[in-house]
């Protein structure tokens, strides 16, 4: 689209954005009002839409606002989503596995949204998931080609969302025996290579599909296991994020693919040298211009700040509780 490709442009020339605002906004009503007789293909192109325009609101009038329209965009997926009877589970929930195996993007990428902005705002999820099986053997989907993890990590992600969701409604069923086959399939599991990418190209895929790996292990102890920041088994997958994302200059457009492992890992880090170093990532100009997963990543540079001057002040343990407080005080979500 025009619209969203002068935007971009001027972003990333340093001109500012919010100039943009009102057009935006116009043009997701537009589709938002779409008539409720329209078929599949006209709902996906809707809802692309929506995809191209959520992004810039999100990088030109920050995260609050930008969520605020995300979450506009459910009554256009679950219209769409009733035209699959494939995407719905038994007990009436979206079955990601499903939906990311639909050859179109659009689909997909709600889902995949959903869960990630759930999982860094510590909001509820905006639907009910099915998130089975345990872990799946799945060739490359096509999303895995942009933000480098495999289809169990993104079950394993919603199903800690939807298990937190339930907890805050006093529905939570699991045992922490629940999570054990997730937590053996996370260490068993080894990084799918193309060799025929270039060994360049391998080494990159590898290591943010390795951190990926390890920020999952953080939101698996912190958010389901109710460990703190002091476990050793975050200490170490702390890090291993850390180690991975120092092969990186600050401001390498591959950083933009390690946003959220360097959020979990900022999180549960509880050395000077870590948060520094995982801070640096956040507050590069690159990051007030690129979105990646929908994020501003310098919208998180105070809530680490809060974090770790509050709660984990002179390194003392946090709980995942305490990084969603301090999302809720400085995020405004």
């Amino acid at each position: 689209m025009y619209l969203v490709a002068r935007i971009i442009k001027d972003i990333l020339s340093g001109r500012n954005g919010e100039n943009y605002l009102g057009w935006v906004f116009r043009f997701s009503q537009q589709i938002l009002g779409a008539p409720s007789t329209e078929q599949g293909l006209d709902l996906a192109g809707r809802l692309g839409g929506l995809h191209d325009l959520v992004p810039l609101v999100f990088m030109v009038s920050g995260t609050a606002t930008g969520y605020s329209l995300f979450k506009r965009c459910t009554p256009v997926f679950l219209r769409l989503a009733a035209l699959h009877r494939d995407f719905w589970s038994d007990d009436s929930a979206i079955s990601i596995l499903n939906t990311i195996r639909e050859p179109r993007y659009e689909a997909a990428q709600f889902v995949i949204n959903d869960t990630i902005l759930s999982l860094v705002l510590g909001t509820p999820p905006l639907l009910h998931y099915d998130t089975t099986p345990v872990w799946t053997a799945e060739p490359q989907f096509h999303y895995q080609l942009m933000y480098g993890f495999p289809i169990g990590v993104l079950l394993l992600l919603a199903r800690i969302n939807a298990w937190r969701a339930s907890r805050i409604k006093g529905q939570a069923s699991y045992s922490q025996n629940h999570w054990t086959d997730w937590e053996k399939q996370l260490d068993s599991w080894n990084p799918t290579i193309d060799y025929g990418d270039g060994p360049n190209n391998n080494i990159m895929r590898f290591m943010i599909q390795e951190a990926w790996r390890q920020a999952t292990k953080i939101y698996l102890y912190l958010g389901a296991k109710d460990v703190n920041s002091a476990d050793p088994r975050v200490e170490t997958a702390v890090q291993q994020v850390f180690k991975l994302v120092s092969t990186l200059k600050v401001g390498d457009y591959l950083g933009t693919h390690l946003l959220i492992p360097c959020l979990l890992a900022g999180v549960a880090a509880r050395r000077e040298k870590h948060r520094a170093a995982l801070r640096s990532r956040f507050a590069h100009e690159a990051l007030r211009k690129v979105s990646v997963l929908m994020l501003r990543g310098s919208d998180f540079v105070p809530v680490l700040d809060h974090l770790w001057h509050g709660a984990g002040s002179e390194g003392r343990p946090i709980t995942w509780e305490d990084y969603v407080q301090s999302c809720r005080t400085n995020l405004l979500i």
